[in-house]
């Protein structure tokens, strides 16, 4: 795999206000990335956020900026190490989607 195309299956770590899981998501995804916000849900229980706080967004293509991340409406902030934005591999999101199904199936 080349270094674009491994660039290209990993994920950032988005922070969001306390609550503001959805609200996040759909903004970003009206934008045109792509989000992923794995959810627990189960009969007669609220809704929750597999993390709480948290989502992982994909850009679309490598010439769309992460920049407006940051101000999108129910984002605090992109996690960073330093001043580099935090990345997962692909492999890391989906698991993350099938432990959420995983504990919502039972």
């Amino acid at each position: 795999m080349s270094d674009q195309s491994s660039e290209r299956q990993r994920w950032y770590v988005v922070k969001t206000k306390p609550r503001a899981e959805r609200e996040a998501a759909t903004q970003l995804l009206r934008q045109n990335y792509r989000v992923v916000l794995p959810e627990l849900v189960q009969p007669r229980k609220p809704w929750e956020a597999l993390f709480p706080s948290y989502l992982f967004v994909q850009t679309c293509d490598e010439a769309q900026s992460i920049a407006p991340i940051r101000s999108t409406l129910g984002v605090s902030q992109l996690v960073r190490f330093g001043t580099v934005p935090a990345t997962v591999p692909h492999v890391v999101v989906e698991q993350a989607v099938l432990v959420a199904a995983s504990l919502c199936a039972r």
